[in-house]
């Protein structure tokens, strides 16, 4: 999604500058708290901590596994199926470690296998076969050289995390940001992002 925004903002707001960070929720909670942030876009399916969010999109969860892998192109994985499979994990604080606990049962019998800091490294860690992990799907146009990886999507109900952008509830500028929020979802729809 970051691509999306740092091409299509100028465009359409030339006088806005962001700053992009990637950064764990509880950071950027604390930072929007203190004042040291405006705005953020972040998962939203978490507590907010007294922040104000402006929800933008919902955006679907897939299965990452190396190109071999026997779920690679099935459609119809259960959550219920990941408890079985060695589960590649970000670090504690990160809202899609949560969001991946939040499908599959296995942490409290059974550790994942591995625990990293940054996306890039798990989504290598899969490539390389040591496991599998979950991520958004419009992840998956940033993962290079695909033919490294499998996409497993879900059944039925496929899992889904609730993008927004979020700024203190004091904040003057609420009506600003509501225009950005719905300046971000337009250009995340126009990119053709799977949401």
């Amino acid at each position: 999604m970051a691509p999306v925004i740092l091409d299509g903002l100028p465009a359409e707001l030339p006088d806005l500058h962001p700053e992009l960070r990637e950064m764990v929720t509880g950071d950027i909670l604390d930072m929007l708290g203190q004042g040291r942030l405006d705005a953020a876009v972040i998962a939203i399916d978490v507590d907010l901590h007294r922040t104000a969010a402006v929800p933008m999109f919902d955006e679907p969860l897939v299965v990452l596994t190396a190109a071999g892998h026997p779920w690679a192109g099935r459609t119809d994985v259960s959550p219920t199926e990941l408890d079985d499979q060695p589960l590649l994990l970000l670090d504690e604080g990160n809202c899609l470690r949560d969001q991946t606990l939040a499908l599959c049962q296995r942490y409290g019998s059974q550790p994942p296998v591995a625990v990293a800091t940054t996306l890039s490294t798990v989504t290598r860690m899969v490539a390389h076969g040591s496991g599998v992990t979950i991520i958004p799907e419009g992840a998956l146009q940033l993962l290079t050289p695909s033919s490294e990886y499998g996409i497993a999507r879900f059944g039925d109900e496929s899992p889904m995390r609730r993008m927004g952008l979020v700024h203190r509830v004091s904040s003057s500028r609420g009506a600003d940001f509501a225009q950005l929020a719905e300046l971000i979802s337009r250009l995340v729809k126009q990119a053709d992002l799977p949401v």
